[in-house]
């Protein structure tokens, strides 16, 4: 879905695939949210990578100057929820 508001722009994109554990999450959603960090300074080692998810919070983080906000939620064979927020210029 898509929803806008007053001051930004919601995107979220949901799928009903395998989804990920609690540490995988974890993980993730700490790249998500510190893009510009070498990844050495923000893995666990646990080894998984999810570039194109990496790339686009990279980006946003660019364009915008960092009022940016990328996240996940999921649950293990359930799903997967990604929350994109951009602001408005």
């Amino acid at each position: 879905y898509i929803k806008i508001n007053d001051s930004d722009m919601e995107i979220m994109v949901m799928d009903n695939g395998k989804g990920m554990d609690k540490a995988t999450l974890e993980e993730l959603n700490i790249r998500l949210r510190y893009p510009e960090t070498e990844p050495e300074f923000r893995s666990s080692g646990r080894g998984e990578r999810h570039i194109g998810l990496e790339n686009i919070a990279k980006r946003l983080s660019i364009f915008y100057k960092g009022n940016s906000r990328i996240s996940a939620e999921s649950t293990r064979d359930e799903f997967t929820k990604i929350l994109i927020v951009i602001p408005f210029k």
